[in-house]
């Protein structure tokens, strides 16, 4: 019956200090496929995971009696001398109330303290305690539980700034150990940092011009997924060189606007094939042969050493369904992580506001999409995807929206 006091156990303060040799100690012992292969994102997403700090939050609307009857307490004084010698008899209610949050945490005092802490137990993710004494009214029973909510909720709040400030910089102390540790595998195999290929605008380009105290860890739900295979370094285009080529496919935009005519009566080849001088045009061939090819019908791609490290999809708007299956198309293609893509869909529709919408909607249902990247620009959103055969691994895909005019007459 008894409860135990809360918030007093261990200082929130000495957790917070051994969590930085935590992470790091976790990193260090992460295997190197992890740690090279799982993109950066999701490993410091597992980190956060284990040791953020979730202080609980009582839901106090659902609280309710979950125990009622008689006890005996020791007697304070000679006057509750009662029956049973140095017991003293009273009439006990236990009140329980639910919370979201880390239990663990109401054991841990905060920098800013009393020391009269509130008692109860936590059993779950349910909060408890027992009200007391030896006549009970429903007056004094409402005071004490709203009594004893506030204290709780009190030392809530004064644990709630210290574990937001921790919260603040977890994730960039994350990314800092994470990118050491990467860094110091790859220089110990003696691995060039930059693994880009050379694919270098032109300065004037031709053609189209435009603009030890351990906290219990929680566990870990979710952990990132360890290559199969022993990491090996992928050629990919550097994002620089990525937002040039995205920028070279989106000056045809106000190109298609300006001549409508021109782009009347085209198919999806005949506008790819235009998209290919341009691309071919903005950028020098090197020996390397990293150059913008058509393969099959409709595929854009740019590759190195038989690989692919940048491919576009070109597609007439068909509605959700054929957008998707692009989507699905695409990531056929991309066979290693971090691969850059492109689905470029040109529209006829003359209610263009309402593709764009489409298309916004459909992408978060596809069963790979992972996350919105960025919005570039009102026709332009980029997208994290996994790739569909390892979910350690994940593709870039930009989705570029063009208004095409249809021929006359329809």
């Amino acid at each position: 019956m008894f409860d135990e006091p809360l918030f007093s156990t261990n200082a929130i303060s000495g957790v917070v200090q051994s969590y930085p040799h935590g992470i790091a100690k976790d990193v260090k012992d992460w295997p190197k496929n992890k740690v090279l292969g799982v993109p950066i994102d999701d490993l410091i997403g597992e980190l956060i995971k284990k040791y953020e700090l979730i202080v609980p939050r009582l839901i106090a609307a659902d609280k309710h009696v979950s125990h009622s009857g008689e006890s005996a307490i020791p007697a304070r004084n000679q006057f509750d001398y009662g029956r049973g010698g140095m017991m003293t008899p009273v009439e006990t209610i236990t009140i329980a109330i639910p919370f979201e949050g880390d239990p663990d945490l109401f054991s841990f005092a905060a920098s800013t303290r009393n020391f009269n802490p509130p008692h109860g137990s936590v059993n779950g993710n349910q909060l408890s305690f027992t009200i007391f004494d030896r006549k009970l009214t429903a007056e004094s029973v409402r005071a004490q539980i709203d009594r004893t909510i506030s204290d709780i909720e009190m030392h809530l709040g004064w644990l709630r700034k210290d574990a937001d400030a921790w919260n603040m910089q977890l994730p960039l102390l994350a990314r800092e150990i994470v990118e050491q540790r990467k860094k110091e595998l790859m220089d110990r195999d003696n691995v060039v940092a930059s693994l880009g290929i050379p694919l270098a605008a032109r300065a004037k380009p031709a053609g189209f011009q435009a603009v030890s105290l351990q906290r219990k860890p929680r566990p870990v739900t979710v952990t990132t997924p360890t290559p199969k295979a022993a990491f090996t370094p992928e050629p990919a285009l550097n994002t620089t060189q990525y937002d040039e080529v995205m920028k070279a496919i989106n000056r045809l935009a106000t190109i298609i606007e300006r001549s409508p005519a021109t782009f009347a009566e085209m198919g999806e080849t005949q506008i790819r094939d235009i998209v290919l001088v341009n691309l071919n045009a903005d950028f020098d061939r090197h020996a390397s042969g990293e150059t913008f090819n058509a393969a099959g019908k409709t595929d854009i791609l740019v590759s190195e050493n038989g690989k692919n490290v940048f491919i576009a999809e070109c597609k007439i708007w068909g509605g959700p369904k054929a957008f998707m299956s692009a989507i699905d198309q695409l990531q056929s293609y991309a066979t290693w992580r971090d691969s850059k893509t492109a689905l470029l869909i040109f529209s006829r529709n003359t209610d263009f506001t309402a593709v764009l919408t489409t298309i916004r909607d459909a992408v978060p249902t596809h069963p790979n999409f992972k996350k919105q990247l960025s919005v570039v620009s009102e026709t332009e959103t980029r997208y994290i995807l996994r790739h569909r055969d390892d979910d350690s691994k994940e593709m870039l895909m930009a989705v570029t929206v063009f208004h095409i005019p249809g021929p006359p007459g329809k």
